[in-house]
């Protein structure tokens, strides 16, 4: 029996890699986390999550042919809080600083590494060679009142994967 080798686990580590050195780059540090966020790892300078993966397929790459394109979603947020005694007072402050959060560590970080003809691997040198692409799909941002006297923000976001995969 052959079996199709999956590039979602290569794929989702090398991008919570490139997004952990992306957040250790900034000042203060942004930390990154991998599938949840536990009790106690909350910052007031905000942070970037790795949810998980959704709308994973697969599509023929061509008819009579053993290869097959991978196309999957690696799903996230960013989340920014900050207290205060007056919450509203701080809306737009909070979504610059969410939005800042998500370009300077997120976006930037799949724009530099979403691949080239002949140039640098899509999600870097430790992601599967298989990639083809990583695209944007959205980017969503939300703001709220929080219950312990500030405000929070948020930004979810996707980036669809495409890897051509054969099988062996």
């Amino acid at each position: 029996m052959s079996s199709l080798t999956s590039t979602v686990p290569g794929a989702f580590n090398a991008l919570y890699n490139l997004l952990v050195a992306a957040g250790n780059a900034q000042n203060p540090k942004i930390p990154v986390f991998h599938s949840e966020v536990l009790a106690g790892q909350l910052t007031q300078n905000g942070y970037v999550l790795l949810r998980g993966v959704q709308n994973h397929r697969l599509d023929l790459a061509a008819l009579g042919s053993y290869a097959h394109y991978e196309c999957y979603e690696i799903c996230g947020c960013v989340d920014y809080y900050q207290g205060g005694p007056d919450p509203l007072s701080m809306v737009e402050q909070v979504l610059d600083q969410t939005w800042a959060i998500y370009q300077e560590v997120v976006m930037s970080t799949v724009v530099a590494n979403r691949g080239a003809a002949g140039g640098a691997p899509v999600l870097g040198s430790s992601a599967p060679t298989q990639l083809t692409y990583v695209l944007p799909i959205c980017a969503e941002y939300t703001g709220a009142p929080s219950g312990d006297a500030g405000f929070a923000g948020q930004v979810e976001f996707r980036y669809e994967i495409k890897a051509r995969i054969t099988v062996p």
